[in-house]
Protein backbone atom coordinates (compact mmCIF):
# COMPACT_ATOMS: atom_id res chain seq x y z
CA UNK A 1 0.00 0.00 0.00
CA UNK A 2 1.05 3.51 -0.86
CA UNK A 3 1.22 6.15 2.13
CA UNK A 4 -0.88 8.70 1.49
CA UNK A 5 0.80 12.10 1.69
CA UNK A 6 -0.56 15.42 2.83
CA UNK A 7 1.04 18.85 1.53
CA UNK A 8 1.23 21.81 3.55
CA UNK A 9 -1.52 23.18 2.02
CA UNK A 10 -3.93 20.83 1.93
CA UNK A 11 -3.54 20.22 5.78
CA UNK A 12 -3.74 24.18 6.46
CA UNK A 13 -6.68 24.17 4.53
CA UNK A 14 -8.30 21.18 6.70
CA UNK A 15 -7.27 23.31 10.01
CA UNK A 16 -9.00 26.22 8.63
CA UNK A 17 -12.05 24.51 7.78
CA UNK A 18 -12.11 23.13 11.43
CA UNK A 19 -11.53 26.51 12.97
CA UNK A 20 -14.51 27.41 10.85
CA UNK A 21 -16.81 24.73 11.92
CA UNK A 22 -15.78 25.18 15.86
CA UNK A 23 -16.44 29.14 15.47
CA UNK A 24 -20.28 28.52 16.59
CA UNK A 25 -20.22 26.13 18.95
CA UNK A 26 -17.82 27.84 20.62
CA UNK A 27 -19.69 30.88 20.29
CA UNK A 28 -22.82 29.53 21.67
CA UNK A 29 -20.56 28.14 24.43
CA UNK A 30 -18.83 31.53 25.41
CA UNK A 31 -22.74 33.37 25.50
CA UNK A 32 -23.69 30.30 27.92
CA UNK A 33 -21.05 30.83 30.32
CA UNK A 34 -21.41 34.67 30.29
CA UNK A 35 -25.51 34.08 30.68
CA UNK A 36 -25.25 31.77 33.55
CA UNK A 37 -22.99 33.77 35.54
CA UNK A 38 -25.19 36.95 35.68
CA UNK A 39 -26.73 36.20 38.70
CA UNK A 40 -24.07 34.61 40.81
CA UNK A 41 -22.32 38.34 39.81
CA UNK A 42 -25.37 39.83 40.69
CA UNK A 43 -25.57 38.09 44.08
CA UNK A 44 -21.93 38.85 44.53
CA UNK A 45 -21.93 42.30 43.55
CA UNK A 46 -25.31 43.59 45.68
CA UNK A 47 -24.23 41.68 48.95
CA UNK A 48 -24.12 44.06 51.33
CA UNK A 49 -20.98 44.65 53.67
CA UNK A 50 -22.55 43.31 56.39
CA UNK A 51 -23.88 39.72 54.90
CA UNK A 52 -22.30 37.06 53.25
CA UNK A 53 -23.28 35.23 49.27
CA UNK A 54 -22.52 31.93 49.61
CA UNK A 55 -22.94 31.77 45.92
CA UNK A 56 -26.40 29.39 46.04
CA UNK A 57 -28.78 31.08 43.19
CA UNK A 58 -31.20 27.84 42.64
CA UNK A 59 -32.12 25.05 44.54
CA UNK A 60 -31.98 26.14 47.70
CA UNK A 61 -33.90 23.39 49.89
CA UNK A 62 -30.93 20.94 48.64
CA UNK A 63 -28.07 22.86 49.39
CA UNK A 64 -29.39 23.89 52.66
CA UNK A 65 -29.67 20.05 53.57
CA UNK A 66 -26.08 19.38 52.60
CA UNK A 67 -25.03 22.54 54.33
CA UNK A 68 -26.25 21.37 57.46
CA UNK A 69 -24.82 18.04 56.78
CA UNK A 70 -21.22 19.39 56.79
CA UNK A 71 -22.03 21.43 60.14
CA UNK A 72 -22.96 18.23 61.27
CA UNK A 73 -20.29 16.28 60.17
CA UNK A 74 -17.94 18.85 61.62
CA UNK A 75 -19.12 17.79 65.37
CA UNK A 76 -19.56 14.11 65.06
CA UNK A 77 -17.77 11.42 62.71
CA UNK A 78 -21.14 9.38 62.74
CA UNK A 79 -24.27 10.51 62.29
CA UNK A 80 -27.25 9.38 61.93
CA UNK A 81 -29.51 9.62 59.35
CA UNK A 82 -32.87 11.82 60.94
CA UNK A 83 -34.61 11.61 57.78
CA UNK A 84 -35.46 8.26 56.99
Amino acid sequence: MEAVRTTSGALGGRLADLAREARLPALVMLCLLVVTSIPVAYGYLTTPPDKWFSGVVYNLHDTGQYFSWMREYGHATFIENRLT
